[in-house]
C-alpha cells in the first residue's frame, strides 16, 4: 500500500478533516469516506433515499407499531434516535392512506359526478330547445289550421325532450355577511341559468349585490357545475385536516390526564403514533377490499371485516392508553369513551371548515 493510500493519511474528500485508521464516516461532515469511486448499487441506494427518504428507523417504527403504545412508551424513555419522528411517521402513512383511497375511490367519485354534470347539462340546454319547439309547434299549427294530426305529432316531439325544473340552492357560508340589499339567503338559481350564463350574468340577473355575497354565490356556481373537481380538492386538503386535528385532540388527551403531570408534547406524540397505525389499518383493509371479488360471499366477508376494523382500532386504542399513561383498566376505558366522543365532535367540526374552505377557495 501506497503513502496515498494508507489508512494514517486518510482524510475527508468533501472537508479535508483527518480521518482515523477505521471508520467508513467523517466525524467532522458526516459524509463517507471513498476515494472518489461509486458503484452502481450506492447511487441506486442514494436514488431511493432521495426520492423516498426511507430508511430502516421508519420499518423499525412500523414494526413496534403493532404493539399498542410501544413506539410512544419507548421514545420517552430517550430512545429516539433509532426511530424515525412521530411527525414524519405520521405523514408517511397519512399520505400513504390518502394515496390509496385516491387511486381506489377518487376515479370512480369523479366519473360518477361527471356523468351527473354531463346529464344536468344537457337537461339545462334542452329547457332552451324545449321553448323553441314550442314556438315553433305554434308556427307549424297556424300553417296547417284544422289538422288533428299536427298537434299530436308535435307533443309527441315535446315529450321526446327530457326537461327538468331543478334549481342550485343557494349556500351563504357567512349569512352575516351578505348584504341587506341582496337577494334573500335562501335564494335558488334555476339549473338553465347556471350552465347557459355567464357568473358575472347569473350575479346580475339574480341581483346580488356586495363584494362578499358574489363571492360567496359564485363559489357556489363553480362548485355546483364542477363537483368532480371539488371532491378532488377536498380530498387533497383532508391530510391537513387531519394534521391539524392533532393539537386539538392531545388538548383533550392534557385535560384528561392533568393530574399526571404530562406535558403537551406527549399527547401530541401518542396522537401521532396512534394515528400512523390507524392510517396503515385502514389502508390495508382498503386495498383488500378493492381485490376482492364481488359475490355473495365476499360481501359478507366484507361485512364482517367492516364491523371487526372499527371494534379493533377501539381495543387498539385502549391498549395503547393503558400501556402510555398507566393507570387501571376502568378508569383507562371511561377516558377512552370520553375521547372517542370528543373525536367524533372535533372530526365533524375540522371536517365542515375544510369543506368551507375549500369552497371558498375552490
Amino acid at each position: 500500500m501506497n503513502k496515498a493510500t494508507s489508512p494514517a493519511d486518510r482524510y475527508c474528500h468533501n472537508c479535508h478533516y483527518p480521518l482515523a485508521p477505521y471508520g467508513d464516516f467523517c466525524p467532522h461532515c458526516s459524509q463517507k469516506y471513498t476515494k472518489g469511486k461509486v458503484t452502481i448499487w450506492e447511487l441506486f441506494r442514494e436514488f431511493i433515499d432521495t426520492l423516498f427518504n426511507i430508511d430502516s428507523k421508519i420499518f423499525l417504527a412500523l414494526r413496534d407499531l403493532f404493539y399498542p403504545g410501544r413506539l410512544t412508551t419507548v421514545y420517552f424513555e430517550g430512545k429516539q434516535k433509532r426511530y424515525v419522528s412521530p411527525v414524519r411517521l405520521f405523514l408517511f402513512m397519512a399520505v400513504l392512506h390518502f394515496a390509496v383511497i385516491g387511486f381506489l375511490v377518487q376515479g370512480k367519485v369523479e366519473d360518477a359526478l361527471s356523468t351527473q354534470i354531463e346529464e344536468s347539462t344537457k337537461i339545462a340546454h334542452n329547457t332552451e330547445l324545449l321553448d323553441s319547439l314550442r314556438e315553433a309547434g305554434k308556427k307549424v299549427e297556424r300553417m296547417f289550421p284544422g289538422q288533428k294530426d299536427v298537434p299530436i305529432a308535435i307533443d309527441s316531439l315535446l315529450k321526446q325532450v327530457k326537461t327538468s325544473n331543478d334549481s342550485m340552492p343557494v349556500i351563504f357560508f357567512w349569512p352575516g355577511m351578505v348584504d341587506s340589499t341582496s337577494a334573500r339567503v335562501e335564494s335558488r338559481i334555476a339549473s338553465k341559468d347556471v350552465f347557459s350564463l355567464t357568473e358575472e350574468e347569473v350575479l346580475d340577473k339574480y341581483k346580488f349585490t356586495g363584494f362578499w355575497t358574489r363571492m360567496q354565490v359564485k363559489q357556489n356556481l363553480r362548485a355546483y357545475k364542477h363537483p368532480d373537481t371539488l371532491a378532488s380538492y377536498v380530498l387533497s386538503k383532508l391530510i391537513w385536516m387531519v394534521l391539524l386535528m392533532m393539537p386539538a385532540l392531545s388538548l383533550i388527551l392534557k385535560l384528561l390526564y392533568i393530574r399526571r403531570k404530562r406535558y403537551f408534547v406527549e399527547h401530541l406524540v401518542f396522537s401521532f403514533h396512534f394515528h400512523a397505525f390507524a392510517f396503515l389499518l385502514m389502508s390495508a383493509y382498503y386495498i383488500f377490499i378493492a381485490n376482492v371479488a364481488e359475490s355473495e360471499t365476499t360481501s359478507t366477508l366484507q361485512t364482517i371485516i367492516l364491523s371487526v376494523v372499527p371494534v379493533f382500532l377501539l381495543l387498539y386504542l385502549l391498549l395503547a392508553m393503558r400501556q402510555v399513561y398507566q393507570q387501571g383498566w376502568i378508569k383507562t376505558f371511561v377516558k377512552m369513551c370520553i375521547l372517542n366522543m370528543a373525536y367524533l365532535i372535533i372530526f365533524f367540526t375540522f371536517l365542515g371548515l375544510t369543506v368551507v374552505i375549500s369552497a371558498l377557495m375552490f
